[in-house]
């Protein structure tokens, strides 16, 4: 490594006009810049194979963060026939093939890496969750149980060990599991994930945060073999007393487009959605069905306003959007959307939402039914050029602040299906638990998920970021 840092100091001392390029070339979360500067290290005259393999492994990273896995893949692949044991990259191929859901080669990826360093942590976790997701449960158990070897406060491996034992019927071990991942003080997106579940999982069995204080050991063991003797998914959590605190939401719902294909159901899914959250007992829910560009920013300035003194903000929209340089887009009906620069002012940033939620919530929940494929795209991409993601590419990936939730009714960067019936695949699963009393939101999004995956056959799968804290967050409190 040290060698490599040489070689590459040098080589931009000898090439000061790449020097910013180092930077950007790094920058994973601004792509065309960090392409740009990668490609330009990577084309510089007299370029050696370090400087290669470091600029090829981070515009892998770029493509991977942007969603293009296959490029990502393909990157990899040329880092690693300049420097074929480079463990980084071959464990990003293995991370690009999970999230292509090719399970078999990101298995492969993941024992090439633990052939070369058995304790490569990030590939003995990985390889855990692989193993989970095709049914062995003694080597995914084997993984963890290794992971937490090397590194005893992994929150998500305790987390993940404890999903296990729940499979395989071994609840006791599993929620002291679960109550290990809480004890943790891992930082990171992937722990406070596991905390979040933790908790739901522990509030689900009717386990306690914490293991029970003083020596109780056959009223312990009376309690585990209760739990032990309900199926998991009938295991009851105590009648749970909460204040849910001033909950205020918006709910957008655009179908009826003037300019491209209109939509089936975007106006019904959010007429359900209202209706839904009114019924659990939001006091303030603003909503708005086929909003043209004046109506839709008139929603967002009534709900800024209600949202003062918010203990919960709820934003969900349906309808088209539209992703340039990694920001999404809402469009109202009206938007024509003829040049680049037609998306500043005929649509309404995500963000701009964003901003008044987390800047007056203490808990914010966003969910975007507005991954579908957009024909207006193809405008923008003609203007755009060599620069265009195409329009087939859904919505960017969101980073929040602490509190927020954001939902996608797919996988960043992929499109989903608006459906043949009443309701989208994703809202008709969202409509189906919203309502469920005394469960955790990160529960309840779990159960949206498997049921998009079956009514899709697997073509479209739910996806999230959480920077959620503290307690369970439930929608709904029930006797």
């Amino acid at each position: 490594m040290r060698i490599l840092v040489a070689v590459l100091l040098t080589f931009f001392m000898q090439h000061p006009a790449l020097a910013n390029d180092q930077e950007f070339c790094r920058t994973v979360n601004d792509f065309e810049r960090s392409v740009a500067a990668c490609t330009r290290i990577i084309e510089a005259p007299g370029a050696s194979k370090e400087w290669v393999v470091w600029a090829g492994y981070n515009r892998a990273l770029a493509y991977d963060a942007k969603g293009d896995f296959d490029q990502a893949l393909a990157n990899y692949d040329t880092v690693l026939s300049i420097e074929p044991t480079y463990l980084l990259a071959i464990n990003g191929r293995g991370l690009a093939y999970f999230k292509k859901r090719d399970l078999v080669n990101a298995k492969a990826a993941f024992d090439k890496v633990l052939s070369l360093n058995p304790e490569f942590i990030d590939a003995l976790y990985s390889r855990g969750i692989v193993h989970y997701d095709l049914g062995d449960m003694d080597r995914s158990l084997a993984d963890y149980t290794a992971t937490i070897g090397l590194n005893p406060a992994h929150a998500a491996a305790f987390s993940r060990r404890a999903m296990v034992y729940e499979k395989k019927g071994d609840f006791p071990k599993a929620i002291s599991d679960y109550r290990k991942a809480l004890a943790s003080t891992a930082e990171g997106n992937i722990h406070q994930q596991a905390h979040a579940y933790s908790r739901s999982r522990l509030t689900i069995l009717g386990a306690s945060f914490t293991a029970p204080t003083g020596s109780l050991p056959a009223e312990t063991a009376a309690k585990d073999k209760e739990i032990r003797s309900v199926p998991k998914e009938e295991a009851k959590a105590p009648p749970v007393e909460i204040n849910l605190g001033r909950r205020v939401a918006l709910v957008i719902g655009n179908s009826a487009y003037q300019n491209t294909d209109p939509l089936s159901n975007p106006s019904n899914d959010a007429v359900a959605v209202a209706a839904s959250l009114r019924r659990i007992g939001f006091q303030s829910v603003i909503d708005g069905i086929d909003l043209d560009a004046e109506k839709l920013a008139g929603k967002v300035r009534d709900f800024s306003r209600a949202l003062k003194g918010a203990d919960l903000a709820f934003f969900y929209y349906a309808g088209h959007g539209v992703q340039v340089n990694g920001l999404n887009y809402m469009m109202p009906i009206d938007a024509k959307l003829a040049e680049e620069t037609d998306v500043y002012a005929e649509t309404v940033e995500l963000n701009d939402v964003l901003k008044h939620m987390e800047r007056q919530a203490k808990t914010n929940i966003v969910i975007l039914d507005a991954c579908r494929n957009n024909p207006l795209a193809r405008n923008i991409a003609r203007g755009m050029g060599a620069r265009s993601a195409g329009p087939s590419l859904g919505l960017a990936e969101v980073r929040s602040g602490v509190g927020t939730l954001i939902v996608f009714a797919t996988q960043p960067g992929n499109v989903a299906l608006d459906g043949s019936t009443q309701h989208s695949p994703f809202t008709a699963g969202l409509l189906k638990h919203l309502e469920t009393p005394n469960i955790d939101i990160a529960i309840m999004l779990r159960r949206v998920r498997d049921d998009v995956i079956d009514a899709t056959k697997g073509q479209q799968v739910p996806w999230e970021h959480s920077s959620l804290r503290g307690a369970p967050i439930i929608l709904t409190a029930g006797k």
